[in-house]
């Protein structure tokens, strides 16, 4: 008689890795444990299973947040309205003009204190306007008669040789203001690119979510 092999009892063995448990131990502080009794309580998990989905959740917010680099900064930022509304003591800054304004402020001084410094790139052209600022023009002789041709017949030979120098020093400063104002245009003009990806971005950002009611006839300065 042919034998046919029995079924196999117990659950079906798992795909390499989905759903397997491995034990892992940690100490935590009283109040920490409490926490996670109190919370597993009321989701009705076991205390390991609350501290492995809180495990799960912190890892799964800091990548949706954009890394811890990103979450420290946000913390910072979340640090600092909290200081700005104690001593406002007008409310949140999201519900309090003023407290939102001092908050704007410590933010934008946040951000900007941690800002990298710029790539090689950036830097020449930032260095090539400052050092190619010509200054002002050099100025014109008070002797200078501007009556085309005829003016050299009422100049005397040393004021003609003012004059002469005077003109070479300006096209020189020409030259120097011209170089000038392309470097100062092509910094210009790449800051303003970002500051237009920036923009763009936010504006994608507003379509998608609601926002307040503008605040009406308030000038800020």
């Amino acid at each position: 008689m042919e034998k046919h092999p029995g079924k196999r009892r117990g659950r079906p063995p798992l795909s390499e890795g989905e759903g397997k448990r491995h034990a892992f131990s940690v100490r935590t502080t009283k109040e920490t444990r409490k926490r996670l009794e109190d919370a597993a309580r009321q989701s009705g998990r076991s205390i390991a299973q609350e501290a492995e989905l809180r495990l799960e959740q912190s890892f799964n917010n800091e990548a949706g947040l954009g890394g811890r680099e990103m979450v420290g900064l946000f913390r910072m930022m979340a640090g600092a309205a909290a200081i700005v509304e104690e001593r406002q003591n007008r409310g949140s800054w999201s519900t309090d003009w003023e407290t939102f304004v001092a908050v704007r402020e410590v933010w934008r001084n946040i951000i900007d204190h941690t800002m990298p410094v710029a790539d090689e790139g950036w830097q020449k052209d930032i260095e090539t306007v400052l050092n190619s600022d010509p200054g002002d023009p050099p100025e014109k002789p008070d002797f200078f008669l501007t009556r085309g041709s005829d003016a050299s017949h009422v100049l005397d030979e040393q004021q003609q040789v003012a004059v002469h120098n005077w003109v070479y020093s300006t096209a020189e400063w020409e030259e120097k203001a011209r170089k000038y104002i392309l470097a100062a245009n092509n910094v210009t003009r790449n800051i303003a690119r970002l500051t237009r990806l920036g923009s763009d971005a936010f504006s994608d950002l507003v379509r998608r979510v609601p926002s307040k009611p503008a605040v009406q006839n308030i000038k800020t300065g």
